[in-house]
Formats: C-alpha cells, structure tokens, sequence
C-alpha cells in the first residue's frame, strides 16, 4: 500500500504536492495534544527561559540578531 501512495503522489505536480501536504498538516495539527515534543526540545524551552528570566534586557535587536546568524553561518 505505502508504495502504491508514493507512485501516486510521484505523479502530482509541484502545486498538488503542496496542497496534499496542506490537507494532510491539518489533519495532523487538529489536536495538537497528539503531537509528542521531543524531551530535548523541552529542555532547551526551559534553559532559554531560564536565561530571559535572569537577564531580560539582554535581547538583541532582530537586525543584530539577523547578523550574528549571518557571522555564524560562515565561520
């Protein structure tokens, strides 16, 4: 069955492609109490909230956010 599925979807276009992931991401994200979150998703959660916490005005502009990721990207 699962490669009867991949052949068909094989055969969509680019936009049929993207409306058929559409329609299968809502019937996922319904209840989104089903979608499990990874432990390590958790915990990095709970470390970048820690961090606000004990230093709220450390936020970056998104400008300079932008560019820090930018210096990273090519080091």
């Amino acid at each position: 069955m699962k490669t009867d599925i991949i052949t068909e979807f094989a055969k969509l276009d680019k936009s049929e492609k993207i409306l058929l992931v559409e329609e299968l991401w809502e019937t996922i994200s319904e209840d989104e109490s089903d979608i499990p979150i990874p432990e390590s998703h958790i915990k990095e959660l709970e470390t970048r909230r820690a961090e606000y916490a004990s230093a709220p005005g450390r936020l970056l502009p998104v400008q300079e956010l932008a560019d820090h990721i930018e210096r990273r990207k090519y080091s």
